[in-house]
């Protein structure tokens, strides 16, 4: 894998993740993937049979906002506080202003169409079905505009197109609604409170085992050793924290 400290170069690696609640580790699962939102499920299928209750809600960064995710976490009727890649981008002004995004241009739900700011539709043209890594299967829906030839904004349209082609777009339609349910959790101050406690929440616990345990590579091979060491290590900064807890009570 590609690591934080060289981009350049493919180093034997490994992906470890956890979940945490008040600061402390409830899980430890380590994957040879390197996409975090695809480790997710396994994660989590992992994690629960060794939990005590079943979890109420995951709340998670938008690297996890996928339409896998959404739907593994409806299926298992928990509650989902997960951004999605483009969420913070959708925020800025810049975005917002913008009329070429698919997501500004005005639809047309009897039509099945799209408007652009020519005034010019993109009709349905069918739809493809896409697998991931994993399995999944997603079905993405094409519209094309009929005719682009001599649009005035065709430069402010878009640049990676060839020049004299239609303007496509893609929809994903069932992950557009959980994007939208997505949004209105994160937009109320319940949700910016649940996003910015999460920061606290699991960033403290790697810092406290990169920086204070001073743990930052792992020093045995094979994907059940490092999963055993990385459990350990996560324990170590659980016990820790417990004593730093009693000690504070105790003073």
């Amino acid at each position: 894998m590609r690591t934080k400290e060289c981009q350049e170069d493919l180093r034997p690696a490994y992906n470890g993740m956890v979940g945490s609640e008040n600061q402390y580790i409830t899980g430890v699962s380590v994957h040879q993937n390197s996409n975090d939102g695809t480790c997710f499920k396994n994660h989590m299928e992992q994690m629960m049979p060794l939990l005590p209750d079943r979890p109420q809600q995951v709340i998670a960064d938008a690297i996890f906002g996928t339409e896998e995710n959404y739907e593994f976490l409806n299926g298992q009727k928990i509650d989902a506080l997960l951004k999605y890649p483009s969420y913070d981008k959708e925020q800025t002004k810049d975005f917002r202003e913008n009329p070429f995004y698919k997501e500004n241009m005005p639809y047309d739900k009897e039509n099945d169409s799209f408007l652009c700011p020519n005034n010019k539709q993109l009709i349905y043209t069918g739809e493809v079905r896409v697998t991931n890594k994993n399995g999944f299967v997603s079905t993405l829906r094409n519209y094309e505009c009929r005719d682009c030839a001599g649009c005035p904004l065709a430069n402010q349209c878009g640049n990676k197109r060839q020049q004299g082609s239609n303007r496509t777009i893609q929809v994903n339609q069932n992950l557009e609604d959980y994007k939208q349910q997505m949004r209105q959790k994160l937009l109320t101050d319940e949700g910016k409170r649940l996003m910015k406690n999460r920061s606290h929440d699991i960033e403290t616990c790697f810092g406290d085992i990169k920086q204070n345990m001073l743990f930052r590579r792992v020093h045995l091979r094979g994907l059940q050793k490092v999963e055993a060491e990385c459990i350990i290590v996560a324990m170590a900064h659980n016990l820790r924290k417990m004593n730093c807890a009693s000690a504070r009570e105790a003073a």
